[in-house]
């Protein structure tokens, strides 16, 4: 997901649309507000442009996190708060 399929201007949109790559059809999803809020505080914080992924991957900047990555990263949180 790009920075500019979530934020429009200085503001992240209540929704979003996303292509996906198996199917090619587009899916719609509503972005919570306190999703909101954290995506602009951590936005904000990082920078970065439209076409930056938001969740870029710890190794290779211009790529985005893999799911491997990204559960690695809740496995890490989980076990640091003892669950």
């Amino acid at each position: 997901m790009k920075i500019g399929d979530l934020a429009s201007g200085p503001e992240i949109r209540t929704r979003a649309t996303i292509t996906q790559r198996k199917t090619d059809k587009p899916v719609q999803f509503k972005i919570a507000a306190d999703a909101r809020s954290s995506l602009f505080v951590s936005l904000k914080l990082t920078g970065g442009d439209v076409e930056d992924f938001v969740f870029p991957s710890r190794v290779d900047h211009s790529r985005h996190l893999s799911p491997r990555q990204y559960a690695r990263l809740v496995d890490e949180r989980l076990e640091a708060i003892g669950l």
